[in-house]
């Protein structure tokens, strides 16, 4: 079943779906230049990734064959600082650890970046 897209402003929407899907696609988040940004920052280090293996070489059946990885991504993109800061996805975090009791607080330990194959023959 394909994840269900959300827009940025319907917070509680997007609750809900993390709740019943354990996921889903949020619209809108960041702005068009600074996804733009990222996604130059993130190639250079991507396109020299073979699939089914993460950038230092590690491969593994949990990663599939369908798949690139990217650790790190505040090292490789000056444009990655507003990210996990931002209001909605700090919301987000609060409401879901922080409101139902799961935590006492929250940090970010690691940023990665996952691609996934558009066809079956990688």
């Amino acid at each position: 079943m394909p994840l269900e897209t959300i827009q940025s402003s319907d917070t509680e929407a997007i609750l809900s779906a993390i709740k019943r899907d354990g996921a889903c696609i949020v619209a809108d988040l960041l702005a068009e230049d600074q996804c733009d940004s990222l996604l130059e920052d993130f190639s250079k280090h991507m396109d020299d990734v073979p699939w089914g293996v993460d950038e230092l070489g590690y491969k593994s059946d949990f990663y599939g064959a369908q798949t690139k990885r990217l650790h790190g991504l505040f090292s490789k993109s000056e444009h990655m600082e507003g990210v996990p800061t931002h209001p909605v996805l700090l919301n987000l975090a609060e409401m879901v650890l922080l409101d139902e009791k799961k935590s006492r607080d929250f940090r970010l330990s690691n940023a990665g970046l996952m691609v996934l194959a558009e066809n079956q023959d990688v």
